[in-house]
């Protein structure tokens, strides 16, 4: 006899938790799908930290969690990645309140939290590239202008980098999936005339566009205008 159609169903987003206090879904009624899974072969999936290829205590979401499950394996992300290929490499995040990311009390190896940095000169001068892996959002990426000032190698996502003069391969690298965003830093990390070229041309790239003499003179003119119409 033919078997029947098998269907396979995820459910994205269904988060899963054993607290009623906490959990909404542990906490409904739902006779159906409760009738459901006590009928049919059924599984939880985990979706955060190394289980999706992410840093201990890290939450997951959907682009990691679809990245993982069409390769029917763990697919390591960023951080690991460079982690596992450079163990003496840290990662840096600098910026206030660095207690509202979830994995800041995880213990994540390879992972410092600066938190609020007074003196970016020593902030920079312990840094070999800058990364800006922004997934969305607008407005100027001041961190990158600023990071190309001080004459760092800068691995963006082409959002990341939106609205900037700075050009691929020639003042930054710009990558915009996990795996090439890790090893583009690790070719960074490893090829100190790469680091010092992109450097370079991207100070000097921002040194021609932001300048703030020319700035100065540049919104001059817009007010005499204005004013003369």
């Amino acid at each position: 006899m033919r078997p029947g159609p098998v269907v396979l169903c995820v459910l994205d987003g269904f988060g899963i938790g054993d607290d009623p206090a906490a959990d909404a879904i542990a906490a409904a009624q739902m006779p159906a799908w409760r009738g459901l899974l006590a009928t049919w072969p059924h599984c939880r999936l985990a979706a955060s930290g190394e289980a999706v290829g992410l840093p201990p205590g890290q939450m997951g979401n959907s682009e990691v969690g679809h990245l993982n499950l069409g390769a029917g394996m763990r697919v390591l992300q960023d951080l690991p990645r460079v982690h596992r290929a450079m163990p003496a490499a840290r990662l840096i995040i600098a910026g206030p309140a660095p207690e509202r990311i979830p994995s800041y009390r995880a213990g994540v190896p390879g992972v410092e939290f600066a938190g609020f940095v007074d003196d970016l000169d020593v902030l920079y001068r312990r840094s070999r590239v800058a990364c800006a892996p922004i997934q969305c959002g607008g407005g100027t990426r001041i961190k990158i202008v600023e990071a190309a000032a001080y004459g760092k190698p800068i691995v963006a996502t082409r959002i990341g980098a939106e609205g900037l003069e700075l050009r691929d391969g020639h003042e930054l690298l710009l990558r915009d999936d996990p795996e090439s965003f890790a090893n583009a830093c690790l070719e960074l990390l490893e090829d100190s005339s790469l680091c010092a070229r992109l450097g370079l041309r991207a100070r000097a790239k921002v040194e021609e566009l932001y300048n703030r003499a020319d700035i100065v003179r540049l919104i001059q003119g817009y007010l005499k205008d204005g004013n003369s119409n």
